[in-house]
């Protein structure tokens, strides 16, 4: 990237994509990509980061790319090599807009890494794809974020712009998010329990356990196989039969994990107390029976 030049109008998107640190897959869509030149895109439905790629080809001169340096600063076009405090040329230079929300950072040194885009207070150099908190109870890929698929992007990848993601496909529907630190040790959290992030919370009586591990009870236990996998026998319950428990998310025709662990936790705890209950009993008769009884 430190040698690319964008100076032909017929190349223009390969230059203003290789200024960028992109690859240009799918036709001529740009696609940020890793230290692995791997595709992530947060730029579809961001037209103004093209045209400003496409600016940056058209007029960044003979000189390549720019490369921001401090005022009094080595010249941009300098070689990288000897580069010490207050060379910015060691860097690679683009000119694009970044999105809303984050800028080019600037260094100790005072150089801007005009080739990533971080939200304020990230330090330039630091951004990596993590993994995102996913389903609270993994149940398998649904293939339902929205989000641009990955391609062959893997968590520690080095990325440009802050908050780009992918969907890897994963079994806990895991998101790569692009990010100075791993999103998942912030404050908070993966934010799945906290209360913080709840309302309407309420703790179930007794009566309510005892709700919860009826339904559980009643539900009927089945094996199958699937009919597009007929190898495999598997054992669980039919939706179809208990449309409106907890355990089952009818709208997609899933069941639901959280939900069915939750029961299965409601009729542990109920039964716990069932078991103190008769523990002390049985305790009572023993002291009674132990008690000794007068002559005849």
């Amino acid at each position: 990237m430190a040698g690319a030049t964008c100076l032909s109008a017929s190349s223009v998107a390969r230059d203003a994509a290789t200024c960028f640190g992109v690859g240009m897959q799918r036709g001529t869509e740009p696609t940020l990509h890793g230290r692995k030149g791997t595709s992530i895109r947060p730029l579809r439905a961001r037209p103004g980061i093209l045209l400003g790629l496409l600016l940056a080809a058209v007029s960044s001169g003979a000189g390549g790319c720019g490369k921001t340096a401090p005022e009094g600063g080595a010249d941009s076009g300098a070689s990288s090599a000897g580069a010490g405090a207050g060379d910015c040329s060691a860097l690679p230079g683009c000119e694009f807009a970044c999105p809303e929300g984050t800028q080019n950072p600037v260094d100790a040194a005072g150089c801007t890494h005009t080739c990533e885009c971080v939200r304020p207070g990230t330090a330039p150099g630091s951004l990596k794809l993590y993994l995102s908190c996913g389903d609270p109870v993994c149940r398998g890929y649904t293939g339902a974020t929205g989000v641009p698929l990955c391609s062959s992007e893997a968590p520690g990848d080095v990325c440009r712009i802050e908050g780009a993601q992918c969907d890897p496909q994963d079994s806990c529907n895991a998101l790569l998010v692009c990010a100075g630190a791993d999103p998942r040790l912030g404050p908070g959290g993966c934010p799945i329990s906290r209360r913080e992030y709840k309302t309407d919370i309420h703790y179930l009586s007794a009566d309510e356990l005892a709700r919860y591990e009826r339904e559980l009870r009643e539900l009927r236990l089945a094996t199958w196989r699937y009919a597009h996998d007929p190898s495999k026998k598997r054992l669980g319950f039919i939706i179809d039969d208990s449309e409106g428990s907890v355990a089952v998310d009818a709208a997609r025709d899933l069941v639901d994990l959280y939900g069915y662990t939750s029961l299965a936790v409601a009729a542990l705890q109920l039964q716990a107390q069932q078991i103190e209950t008769l523990k002390a009993e049985v305790a009572a008769l023993k002291k009674q029976r132990s008690r000794p009884t007068g002559g005849r």
